[in-house]
């Protein structure tokens, strides 16, 4: 059966549950939880979820570590986000991956840099669509959508008046393809 959108009803009784509702899509997002296995410092989750909406994750991050001392797990933080899924309003449906990032811990290591180092981790990721900001030793983390790349040919094809649109994106991609002629 067909929703009034033209899209499939998987379940006519209960209504079109495949249209797009950006109140229901804007509040999905991943769940954040956090563990340290230090003896001396602690994290504890403030906002437990990271949302398509803008609602950012709030990691506190408490007390100065012992350290990681041997090759156990002992002295290490982690981090872990869920996998989720989430309707644009096109409706094509985005699986986000879920992401685990443990970092080890240096002994004397304050909660202000055990923070500065997940905001790096998350931040260093160009192919994770989130963000995070430090401030003292709390971590907010949000979802960001990367801004989607136009390929060189394309982008010059776009931007390109002159006739020869060849040169132009060689010229963009730095190949020197003189063939004889100096201009």
């Amino acid at each position: 059966m067909l929703a009034k959108n033209g899209k499939i009803n998987k379940n006519p009784e209960k209504g079109n549950d495949m249209a797009y509702n950006p109140e229901k899509e804007l509040k999905k997002g991943a769940e954040l939880r956090v563990m340290s296995l230090d003896p001396k410092q602690s994290m504890k989750v403030s906002a437990g979820k990271v949302t398509v909406g803008g609602e950012p994750g709030i990691v506190d991050i408490i007390g100065t570590a012992a350290g990681k001392q041997d090759g156990s797990l002992g002295g290490t933080a982690s981090l872990w986000l869920s996998i989720f899924r989430f309707m644009r309003p096109d409706g094509t449906v985005d699986h986000v991956a879920g992401w685990n990032i443990m970092i080890p811990l240096a002994s004397g290591q304050t909660s202000e840099q055990t923070a500065r180092a997940f905001e790096l981790a998350v931040n260093l990721d160009p192919s994770r669509p989130y963000f995070a900001k430090a401030e003292g030793s709390r971590l907010w983390i949000y979802y960001r959508e990367k801004k989607m790349s136009i390929p060189v040919e394309q982008e010059v094809a776009q931007t390109d008046t002159s006739e020869n649109t060849d040169n132009a994106v060689n010229e963009k991609c730095g190949n020197d393809i003189t063939d004889g002629e100096q201009p």
